[in-house]
Formats: C-alpha cells, sequence, structure tokens
C-alpha cells in the first residue's frame, strides 16, 4: 500500500544517506523505522513476549535495525551459555 507522508526536509536528508549506507531503499529505511517506533509504543521496548530478561534493564537497542538486534541477542546468548572451567575447579 503506498502512502503520502510528510517529512521534514532535514529529517529526509538523514534517511536517504542511511539508506544509501546501508544499500537499502529510501522506502526500506522508513517502514524499518516506523515498524520499529509502532513496536516500541504499542509493546514497549522491554516488553515484548520473547524478551530476555536482561533487556527490560539495557534497553531494547531500538536506535538499531531489526537484523543487527537479532545478531547482537545471538551472540549474548551465546555467551551466556559458555562455561568457563577455570571458576569451577
Amino acid at each position: 500500500m503506498n502512502q503520502m507522508i510528510a517529512i521534514p526536509d532535514d529529517l529526509m536528508v538523514r534517511v536517504e544517506a542511511t539508506a544509501q549506507a546501508k544499500g537499502k531503499s529510501t522506502a526500506t529505511i522508513v517502514a524499518e523505522a516506523l515498524a520499529l517506533y509502532v513496536d516500541s509504543v504499542v509493546d514497549g521496548p522491554a516488553n515484548a513476549a520473547d524478551a530476555p530478561p536482561w533487556l527490560a534493564r539495557f534497553g531494547a537497542m531500538a536506535h538499531i535495525g531489526a537484523d543487527e538486534h537479532a545478531r547482537i541477542r545471538r551472540e549474548i546468548e551465546d555467551v551466556f551459555e559458555q562455561i568457563e572451567p577455570e571458576p569451577w575447579q
């Protein structure tokens, strides 16, 4: 569905620069940003049903894209799954 919205010129310049830097279309960047905003307003950044407990204390990292957010969460989960043998000896 196509919609027309008014975006301030200075913000649009930033959106276009971000799109170019990420190799994405301007429409994709706007759609991702709107989705992140709506999700944070509706669910709250730390109240998502699948959010790990640490997310409530340290924020939802809403300023990054969903793919990067997922990658960081996977890395954190991987690190916390590792056991260091030395303290247990």
